[in-house]
Parts: C-alpha cells; structure tokens; sequence
C-alpha cells in the first residue's frame, strides 16, 4: 500500500480518495476567527488541588460501592 500527497497523486493505489478543499474560503474563514476570551488564570496549585479532590471524590464513591455490595 502506499500514500500520496496533494501535490503528487499516485493513481495505482489500493485506496483512492481525494478530499477537496476550497482553500481560499478557508483562508477567509481562518481571518475571522476572534480569539478565545480569557475567563480566568488558573495556577498550578488550583490544578493540584482539584485534582486531589478529584481523586478523593472517586475514593469515596468507589468505598461506597463496595461497602453496599459487601
């Protein structure tokens, strides 16, 4: 099997497919994009604590499984 690239097609393939973009409309597209707003900074410490939380919160729930099961 082998690939091909936009600029170089290979007609003797196993798979032939073709995507066709309009990239002139991309281009238009891409310009107005507007960026993200910023809702918040976050630190690294906000991230560690959410995620120890997280992972107690999955303790919990995990220890509350098996104790009705048991």
């Amino acid at each position: 099997m082998v690939a091909d690239d936009p600029d170089n097609k290979i007609e003797l393939k196993t798979f032939h497919n073709a995507i066709q973009n309009d990239h002139s409309a991309i281009r238009e597209e891409e310009a107005a994009y507007q960026p993200i707003p910023k809702v918040r900074d976050v630190d690294q410490a906000e991230v560690l604590m959410a995620y120890h939380q997280i992972k107690e919160d999955i303790k919990l729930l995990v220890d509350s499984v098996l104790s009705n099961l048991c």
